[in-house]
């Protein structure tokens, strides 16, 4: 039993208006760790001495506040296994008493060494589980498992779902710390990547939740300038939409061994972020404190008009426990504007060259009318994808060539007083 803090979670909540509203102080809990460790071994239920990554949920159909958490018995040598506790009257955690709820695969399998929790969402047949695994020679990436109950858990077929990219490439070393929102039809990864010397945090997104494509401008969130507190690290801890505006918490430092803080990030798209000014918003304890070396990856939500986070910290004992930290929403200087695009641009066509599809995306910076036509090599218009008026910010448009011939052909884009035109190269 653990006590925490009743934060009841529930549905987004839409209050964007004439202005941004912006999160720039936060209060750890009074309590914290909320959920601190107790020693004893990973197969024993009653007792774990290193506790990372919570992702909290409320679950609609019980009313149970429910956390899925990382467990290790005794540091990073053992297996890493996930598992839960739930509140029924927000005052009181109750550890599940058949923990872990799952565990490494068998060797061989992507997540054989260890397991990350990431995100969970609701799902129509129960919840979804984004995930980090590493096999037994270190290699990390994503996977997906899913389950009707939130505690009998079944990996995807598919994983590991994302991998690293190819040599020379920013996530080439491993991608991990999945933080995945569902906005429409569209499914939305925000995840680490590293290169083998710096982290930074890219974009993926998925139409069924399973097959996912990497952004074309990824890294989204870069790392800061030399010096800075997020200069080498750039992970994403929890990301959540507040009307039209993405919230985004990620965790930074400057060094390998240096603390690590949490800062704020802001988007109107998901792909261009700007840092909050007053960043890092959360920082390690003082000296003696619980929290005094790390402060690292968790769950962010949002509830009337207050932002909770819970995440995983660690002091001078190095064992890892779970805090909550708060933030109400408050009216901050930063103009919807600030957050478009200063000028209009079109993107690389994605993918080129291609077999039969692709995607066209440009931005501009304020309602304008808009067209998007093809044009083969001889000059000759084959197709127009938009023609009308559309609205600031960021748009995508797929082009199903499977009734044009192969070869070479080119996109325009006029808005405005912007015009420019890009190459594709069809290929069948």
């Amino acid at each position: 039993m653990r006590r925490l803090l009743v934060v009841p979670l529930a549905t987004l909540v839409s209050i964007f208006s004439a202005h941004v509203f912006c999160q720039v102080s936060w209060q750890k809990h009074e309590s914290n760790p909320v959920l601190p460790h107790w020693g004893g071994n990973v197969d024993d239920p009653s007792a774990y001495r290193f506790l990372l990554e919570p992702c909290v949920l409320r679950d609609s159909a019980t009313g149970l506040l429910r956390m899925w958490f990382v467990s290790l018995a005794s540091g990073y040598g053992t297996r890493g296994c996930l598992s839960e506790a739930v509140s029924t009257d927000g005052s009181n955690w109750f550890v599940y008493a058949k923990n872990p709820i799952m565990r490494p695969g068998p060797t061989g399998s992507f997540d054989s060494r260890f397991i990350f929790s990431g995100e969970v969402l609701p799902s129509r047949s129960g919840y979804l589980m984004y995930y980090t695994g590493q096999d037994e020679n270190g290699k990390i990436a994503l996977g997906l498992a899913v389950s009707r109950d939130g505690r009998e858990w079944q990996k995807h077929r598919a994983n590991p779902i994302l991998t690293a990219g190819s040599p020379g490439a920013w996530d080439c070393v491993w991608v991990g710390y999945p933080r995945v929102v569902l906005d429409g039809s569209t499914y939305y990864m925000w995840y680490a990547g590293y290169d083998g010397t710096y982290t930074s945090t890219g974009l993926a997104t998925s139409a069924d939740g399973v097959n996912w494509t990497k952004h074309t401008q990824n890294p989204v969130v870069r790392r800061g300038s030399p010096g800075t507190w997020d200069c080498r690290t750039v992970g994403p801890a929890g990301v959540v939409k507040v009307g039209s505006t993405l919230y985004m918490l990620y965790t930074g430092s400057s060094s390998s061994s240096g603390p690590a803080h949490a800062g704020l990030a802001l988007s109107s798209d998901g792909v261009g972020w700007t840092k909050h000014g007053s960043n890092p918003v959360i920082s390690p304890g003082a000296p003696g404190q619980w929290d005094d070396r790390q402060i690292c990856g968790g769950s962010l939500r949002f509830k009337g008009g207050t932002f909770y986070y819970w995440y995983c910290a660690t002091g001078s004992a190095t064992e890892w426990q779970i805090g909550l930290a708060t933030s109400s929403l408050t009216r901050f200087p930063v103009h919807e504007d600030d957050l478009r695009p200063k000028s209009s641009w079109l993107d690389e066509a994605y993918p080129n060259p291609f077999n039969a599809q692709t995607r066209i995306t440009f931005e501009i910076p304020r309602e304008e009318q808009v067209s998007l036509s093809i044009y083969n090599s001889l000059g000759q218009q084959v197709n127009t994808l938009v023609n009308g008026v559309k609205r600031a910010g960021k748009h995508s448009i797929d082009w199903d060539a499977k009734d044009v011939p192969s070869g070479v052909y080119w996109y325009r884009l006029t808005a405005g007083d912007y015009r420019e035109s890009k190459k594709l190269m069809l290929i069948k």
